[in-house]
C-alpha cells in the first residue's frame, strides 16, 4: 500500500471534506477542498452521508457499517474514513494487532497503539471504491499558480523603473568581481592602473546608492500591493453569498486577512529577487565557463548541489505552516466570541472557564509555532553549516590551483570572487523558496476563503413596492419536509403583510430569499418571486436604495450616530433627524441638541439598553424613502408604549410592510396575515378588513 499524502484541515469543520480529499488522492484524483464544498456547502460540517453523497459526485462508492468486533477491521478496504471520537473524522491507513496508523486533519499522521484506538474509535467506518464513472487527475504546479492569479487578489505592476534599477543593481555585482580579477592580475605584474581602481571604487559607490534607491521601491511596492490587495480581499469578501461565508468563523477570517502584509512582501520582493538572481547565476555561470573551463562547471555543480540540500526543509516547513495557521485561527476564534460575549461572561460567572478554553488554544498555538520554529532553526542552522563549508572549500581549492598553477592567479581570482557573488543569490533563492513554503499555506487560506474571480453583480431598481410570490416551495439542504409548499401571494404597494409562526417555521429563510439573500436553487425547491418587476431569479435587488430591512437584533457599528446613519442615508439632513428622532421615540434619550449627530455609539450599542438599540436602528427608516421595508420583530425589546408609538409611526409610512412578528396584536385592520408552520403546506394566508 502506497503512503497517502496528508491534507491539514484550515478550519475546525474540514476533517470530512479533509478525509475524502486524501482518499481521493490516493486513488488518483487531486482536488481541492474548495472544489469538494460546491457540492456540500455547510457551516456545521459534513456527516457520513455527505461524504457518501459527494465522493459519488467524483466516480466512488462509499459503504458506511458500524464495527463491532474489532477483529473485523483486519477484513477492512483501506485506506478507510472513521468516525473518531463521535465528533472527528480520521483516515485509516494501517492496522494489525501491534500499531495503527491514521491520518487526523488535525494534527496528520500518528501511530497509535491498539488500546488508544479503541478509546477514541466510535465504531463507524467508511469504505470507499472508484467506479467505472472515476477519472483520474493530477494537479500541476502550474494549476495552483493559474488559480491564485485567477482571484485576482495581488496584481503585480511593477512597471519600467524598479525592474531596470534591479537589473542594474544586480549587472554591478556581476561587474565587481570581475573589475578586482583584473586589478590582481596588474597587481601580480605590479603594473597597477589607476583608472581601473577609480573604476572599481565608483562601481562600489553607485552599487550602494542602487541597494537605497531599491530598498525604497521595495517599500513602496510593498505597500502598494498591500493596500490595493487588502482592498480586493474585502470587495471579494462583502460579495460572497451568506451560504459561502458562515462556513467560516470572523477570528478565521481575520486570521487569513492578517497575513495578507508578509505575502505581499514576499510578492512584491522576494519574487522579482529570484526571477532576477536566476537571470544573474545562469549569465555569470555562462560567463565563467567560457573564461574559466572546468573550474566553472565544479563550481556550478557545486552551487546547485548545496542549493538542493538546502530545500529538504520545505515539504515539512509547508506541512507545520499550515497547521500553526490553522491553529491560530482557533486561538483567534475563541478570543473573539469571549471579546464579543464579554459581558455574558461576566454576568454568568464563567469568565475563569472561558479564559481556560483561551489558554488551551493558545498553548495549542504556541505549540506548532515552536514545532515549526525547531524545523526552521535546522533549516537556517544548515544554510549557516554550508555557508561556511563553502566559503572553506573556495578557499582551499583556490589555494591549492594557485600553488599547482601560480600564472592563473587573476582566474582563480575571479573564480573566488565570483563563487562569493553567486553564493549569495543561490541561498538567497533558497531561503525565498522556504519563506514561500511558510506562506503558501496562508496564501491557499486567502484563496479558499475569497474564492476565484467573479462576475460583477449588477443591480436592479425596482419600478414601485408590489411583491409577488408564486409558487414558492423551499426546504433545507437534506430535509425530508418542505417549510413550505406551493407558497403565493400578492402584495399592492402600500400593503402590510404580517409573518407570524412559531420558531424554527422558516419565517427568517422566506425574508431572506425575498432579499435575494438565500438562493432557491436547491434540489425540490422552486418558485418565482418579483418585487416591483424585477424577478429575482434573473436580477439582483438594489437593497440600500429601494428596500429596507432592519433585522433581529439591530446592528450599531462603534461610531457617531452620524457615521451609523450615513452608510444608509447619506443626505439627510439635521431637521429630518430631529424628526426621526420624534417618530421613533427617542426624544428621551436623545435631547434636541446641535451636536446630537456627534453623539457617540461602542460597539453593538452597549451604552444604550435593548430597546434604545432597537430604536436607534430604526431611525433609518423614517430619513429616506423606501419602496418596500422589511422588519423581524421591530418591537420585541420594547415596553408597550414605545411598541405603540414605533408601530404608529411605521403604519403610517406609505411603503410597503413586511413585519415578522410573534405578537398578533401588531395586526391591523386592512393589513394581511401569512403564518407559517401551519396547514397541509405548511401555510395559511388572509386579509383582515
Amino acid at each position: 500500500m502506497k503512503k497517502i499524502r496528508e491534507k491539514l484541515q484550515s478550519q475546525q469543520n474540514d476533517c470530512g471534506p479533509c478525509c475524502l480529499a486524501m482518499i481521493l488522492d490516493y486513488l488518483g484524483r487531486d482536488v481541492e477542498l474548495s472544489e469538494l464544498y460546491k457540492y456540500k456547502n455547510t457551516a456545521v460540517g459534513w456527516s457520513m452521508g455527505d461524504i457518501k453523497n459527494v465522493a459519488k459526485q467524483f466516480g466512488v462508492d462509499a459503504t458506511v457499517f458500524r464495527i463491532v468486533n474489532m477483529k473485523g477491521m483486519s477484513s477492512i478496504l483501506l485506506p478507510a474514513i472513521l468516525y473518531w471520537d463521535f465528533s472527528h473524522f480520521v483516515v485509516l491507513e494501517k492496522y494489525n494487532e501491534l500499531e495503527v496508523t491514521i491520518l487526523d486533519p488535525n494534527y496528520g499522521r500518528k501511530t497509535l497503539n491498539k488500546d488508544t484506538f479503541i478509546k477514541f474509535f466510535s465504531g463507524y467506518c467508511m469504505e470507499l471504491r472508484p467506479n467505472q464513472s472515476f477519472t483520474k487527475r493530477k494537479s500541476s504546479l502550474r494549476d495552483k499558480v493559474s488559480k491564485i492569479r485567477n482571484t485576482k487578489i495581488w496584481n503585480l505592476k511593477f512597471g519600467k523603473v524598479y525592474p531596470t534599477v534591479l537589473v542594474g543593481y544586480n549587472i554591478l555585482l556581476l561587474i565587481i568581481p570581475v573589475l578586482i580579477s583584473k586589478l590582481i592580475n596588474e597587481l601580480s605584474t605590479r603594473d597597477i592602473n589607476i583608472n581601473q581602481v577609480i573604476i572599481l571604487i565608483g562601481v562600489i559607490w553607485l552599487t550602494t546608492g542602487l541597494n537605497y534607491i531599491l530598498e525604497k521601491f521595495r517599500n513602496q511596492k510593498t505597500i502598494i500591493l498591500e493596500e490595493k490587495s487588502t482592498v480586493n480581499i474585502y470587495e471579494k469578501l462583502f460579495s460572497l453569498t451568506e451560504s459561502e461565508i458562515c462556513r467560516y468563523h470572523s477570528g478565521d477570517i481575520m486570521s487569513r486577512i492578517s497575513v495578507n502584509p508578509q505575502i505581499c512582501r514576499f510578492l512584491a520582493v522576494e519574487v522579482p529577487n529570484m526571477i532576477i538572481s536566476i537571470m544573474l547565476i545562469f549569465f555569470a555561470s555562462l560567463y565563467l565557463i567560457l573564461n574559466t573551463g572546468i573550474y566553472a562547471c565544479m563550481l556550478i555543480l557545486l552551487l546547485l548541489l548545496i542549493a538542493i540540500i538546502n530545500c529538504i526543509f520545505i515539504t515539512i516547513l509547508m506541512k507545520l505552516s499550515k497547521n500553526e495557521s490553522y491553529k491560530r485561527s482557533i486561538l483567534r476564534s475563541v478570543a473573539n466570541d469571549g471579546i464579543l460575549s464579554y459581558n455574558f461572561l461576566i454576568g454568568s460567572g464563567i469568565t475563569y472557564r472561558y479564559l481556560k478554553k483561551i489558554k488551551s488554544s493558545l498553548s495549542d498555538y504556541v505549540q506548532s509555532q515552536i514545532d515549526r520554529g525547531i524545523v526552521e532553526a535546522k533549516s537556517i542552522t544548515f544554510q549557516q553549516a554550508t555557508s561556511t563549508f563553502f566559503s572553506l572549500l573556495i578557499s582551499i581549492m583556490s589555494l591549492v590551483i594557485v600553488l599547482l598553477n601560480p600564472e592563473r592567479s587573476g582566474e582563480i581570482a575571479l573564480i573566488s570572487s565570483m563563487a562569493m557573488i553567486l553564493y549569495s543569490p543561490t541561498m538567497g533563492i533558497v531561503s525565498s523558496l522556504i519563506n514561500m513554503a511558510n506562506l503558501y499555506p496562508n496564501i491557499e487560506r486567502l484563496v479558499d476563503l475569497v474564492g476565484e474571480e467573479q462576475i460583477p453583480k449588477t443591480f436592479t431598481k425596482i419600478q414601485n413596492g408590489t411583491v409577488n410570490v408564486d409558487g414558492l416551495s423551499y426546504r433545507y439542504d437534506d430535509a425530508s419536509t418542505y417549510l413550505f409548499k406551493n407558497l403565493s401571494f400578492s402584495l399592492k404597494e402600500g400593503d402590510t403583510l404580517f409573518i407570524t409562526g412559531k420558531s424554527g417555521t422558516g419565517k427568517t429563510s422566506l425574508v431572506k430569499i425575498l432579499l435575494g439573500l438565500q438562493s432557491i436553487s436547491g434540489e425540490g425547491n422552486e418558485g418565482n418571486i418579483i418585487i416591483g418587476g424585477v424577478n429575482l431569479l434573473d436580477q439582483n435587488l438594489d437593497l440600500r436604495r429601494d428596500i429596507c430591512y432592519i433585522s433581529h437584533p439591530s446592528i450599531l457599528f462603534k461610531g457617531t450616530l452620524k457615521s451609523n446613519l450615513k452608510l444608509f442615508c447619506p443626505n439627510y439632513t439635521i431637521e429630518e433627524l430631529m424628526l426621526a428622532i420624534d417618530k421613533a421615540n427617542l426624544s428621551d434619550i436623545f435631547p434636541h441638541a446641535l451636536n446630537i449627530e456627534n453623539l457617540f455609539i461602542l460597539e453593538n450599542g452597549t451604552n444604550f439598553s435593548t430597546g434604545q438599540r432597537q430604536r436607534i436602528g430604526m431611525l433609518r427608516l423614517f430619513l429616506q424613502e423606501y419602496k418596500v421595508i422589511i422588519l423581524d420583530e421591530p418591537t420585541s425589546n420594547m415596553d408597550s408604549e414605545n411598541a405603540k408609538a414605533i408601530m404608529a409611526a411605521i403604519n403610517a409610512l406609505e411603503s410597503t410592510k413586511i413585519i415578522i412578528t410573534h405578537d398578533n396584536e401588531l395586526i391591523q385592520p386592512g393589513s394581511k396575515q401569512l403564518e407559517l408552520g401551519v396547514g397541509e403546506n405548511g401555510y395559511t394566508y388572509k386579509s383582515y378588513k
